[in-house]
């Protein structure tokens, strides 16, 4: 003869912590179904475990609004989409294009040009030094690139300014 505890003796040992781990784990440790344990702790009027979804968004949300979602997305280690749908979320508007240019002191603008090669310099002035920045397809015809290829150069620049 085997003798089964019934669910609620065999959850005592665990209802400290009801609410401050997920159901499942309870259930896990006390050997009973993930069911059983929500329906325990729904009873007892205990909250569900909420773990944070987004635990790079408070860091986040600081540069909303300033910083374009690409740069923050590449900051927090997370893809641009979703600090979009935060930002979307929160109701805050787009970083303006014009406004996540790189600023280049024209001294140091001198300094890196004498490091580029052709291709590269082309860019950077078209890029960084025009206002506005010529157009990615414009300057992939000057090139003869694709406009992507252009973004790719722009891009490794970014990185090094």
């Amino acid at each position: 003869m085997t003798f089964c505890m019934s669910p609620p003796s065999k959850l005592a040992r665990y209802q400290h912590l009801l609410g401050k781990i997920p159901d499942a784990e309870i259930a896990r440790r006390a050997g009973l179904s993930g069911v059983a344990v929500s329906a325990m702790r729904r009873r007892r009027g205990i909250a569900r475990f909420e773990t944070e979804r987004r635990p790079w968004a408070a860091k986040a949300r600081l540069m909303l609004g300033k910083v374009s979602d690409a740069e923050i997305a590449r900051r927090v280690g997370v893809i641009p989409m979703s600090v979009s749908r935060l930002r979307h979320e929160l109701g805050i508007a787009r970083v303006p294009a014009s406004r996540t240019r790189t600023k280049i002191p024209k001294a140091q603008a001198a300094a890196i040009l004498g490091k580029l090669t052709p291709k590269q310099r082309v860019v950077f002035v078209g890029r960084f030094m025009t206002d506005p920045p010529r157009s990615l397809a414009e300057i992939g015809r000057e090139l003869g690139v694709s406009k992507q290829a252009v973004s790719g150069i722009e891009a490794r620049l970014a990185r090094r300014v």
